[in-house]
C-alpha cells in the first residue's frame, strides 16, 4: 500500500475507508462477526522456506535482541532477516513483517523521526522498565484542544533522558489534567510548556496561570524558536540519548514515528513542511524537551529528588490570593522586558 501522502484525493478516501475496515476487523471478536464481515489474514515472511540462509552468518546483538521474545526461529531464518534488515532499514517491517503488529508500525513517506525511533527500538532503548523513584520526574507539553493536549513525563539520569509516561487523547479540563498528573505519584521537578502557554484564552487567563491556580508548581515556558526546524533538528540530534518505557509511551511513540513532511510548491520552490495532524501533537511535546535543553533549562531542572519537598494539593475552588513569582535569571536571559514569562512555584 502506498503512503497516503503520495495518493490522489480519491485514493486517500479509499485508503482511509480500508483502514477503518481493517481496524474494525481486528477489534471485533470472531464470534460476533457475520459471514460478510471483514477478516484479516496475516502471512508472515517466516512461513516461506526460501527466507532462510543455508549458511547462517554470525548474529549481531541487535538481531538477537529482536528475536529474544520470538521463539521458533532457526539460525538460518534469523541470519536471513539480519541481511534483509541491512538492505531495507526502517522499511523492513513494511516489506517483511514478522508479527501482525509490525504491519502498522511502517513509517510513511517523509517521516521525520521514524528512522531514529526504529534504531532506538532495535538497540533496546524502547523497553519495559521500572521508574527510578530517586530521580525527579519532569513533564513537557503541547497545548491544543483537550483531546490534542499531550504531556510527556521524563527523568534526567546523567546524560540519559528517560521518558517514562505519556498522556494523550484525554478530554480533560486543566483541573482534571493536573489531578491526573499528581495522582500518578511521581515526585515532580519542572513542567516545561510551549510559548503559547502565555496566550490569553477565552477565560481571560493564560494556560500557565490556570495550572498555577489549581496547584501545579514550577511551570516554565520554553522560549519560542523562529523556525520549527530548529527544534526538530535539535530533537533529532539528542534522540540517541533517549530511552522510552513501554507500554506507557507506546501511543506517543506511534505518533512520533508517523510525524512527517509533505512537499509544497506554493512559493514556486519545493519545500518540505511538517504536517499538522494527529501525529504532530506528541511530536511537538517531545520537541519541547529538545528546545528546553537547547535553552539550558534542563541543566537547572534538577535530577535528584529533594526529600524536603512538600506534597502539592490541587485546588478546585476559587483562589483569591494566588501569588506568582518570577525567575529572573532564566526569564531575563530568554524573554526580556515585557515578554517575561511567569513561573509558578
Amino acid at each position: 500500500m502506498a503512503p497516503l501522502s503520495s495518493k490522489r484525493p480519491g485514493e486517500v478516501e479509499e485508503a482511509a475507508t480500508f483502514g477503518i475496515s481493517v481496524k474494525k476487523a481486528l477489534e471485533t471478536p470472531e464470534e460476533q462477526k457475520q459471514p460478510d464481515d471483514w477478516r484479516v489474514v496475516f502471512f508472515p515472511w517466516q512461513i516461506d522456506n526460501a527466507y532462510c540462509d543455508r549458511e547462517p552468518q554470525a548474529l549481531s546483538e541487535e538481531t538477537l535482541r529482536y528475536f529474544s521474545d520470538k521463539p521458533g526461529f532457526s539460525l538460518g531464518q534469523m541470519s536471513w532477516y539480519q541481511r534483509a534488515r541491512a538492505q531495507y532499514g526502517m522499511f523492513i517491517k513494511r516489506e517483511f513483517p514478522t508479527v501482525l503488529e509490525e504491519c502498522f508500525q511502517t513509517p510513511i513517506e517523509g517521516a521525520i523521526y521514524a528512522e531514529i525511533m526504529d534504531r532506538l527500538r532495535a538497540e533496546g532503548a524502547i523497553r519495559q522498565a521500572v521508574v527510578d523513584t530517586s530521580s525527579l520526574v519532569h513533564t513537557a507539553w503541547d497545548l491544543g484542544s483537550p483531546l490534542n493536549t499531550v504531556t510527556w513525563y521524563f527523568q534526567i539520569v546523567a546524560a540519559e533522558i528517560r521518558v517514562i509516561d505519556c498522556d494523550s487523547d484525554l478530554d480533560l479540563t486543566p483541573v482534571q489534567r493536573v489531578a491526573r498528573l499528581l495522582a500518578k505519584g511521581y515526585l515532580y521537578g519542572s513542567h516545561f510548556l510551549p510559548h503559547d502557554a502565555m496566550a490569553t484564552m477565552h477565560s481571560g487567563k493564560t494556560f500557565l496561570t490556570e495550572l498555577g491556580e489549581v496547584g501545579l508548581r514550577n511551570c516554565k515556558v520554553v522560549p519560542r524558536t523562529h523556525d520549527i526546524w530548529i527544534g526538530i533538528n535539535r530533537l533529532r540530534q539528542i534522540l540517541p540519548r533517549f530511552t522510552f518505557r513501554i507500554p506507557a509511551c507506546e501511543r506517543g511513540l506511534e505518533a512520533v514515528s508517523n510525524y512527517h513532511t509533505v512537499r509544497t510548491t506554493s512559493t514556486g520552490l519545493a519545500v518540505d513542511e511538517p504536517v499538522h495532524d494527529w501525529s504532530s501533537h506528541a511530536s511537538s511535546a517531545l520537541k519541547v524537551i529538545a528546545e528546553a535543553e537547547a535553552a539550558g533549562m534542563l541543566s537547572s531542572a534538577g535530577s535528584t529528588a529533594n526529600v524536603s519537598r512538600k506534597p502539592v494539593t490541587v485546588l478546585t475552588g476559587l483562589r483569591g490570593d494566588a501569588r506568582d513569582d518570577f525567575e529572573p535569571d532564566i526569564l531575563d536571559r530568554f524573554f526580556g522586558g515585557p515578554q517575561r514569562a511567569r513561573v509558578i512555584r
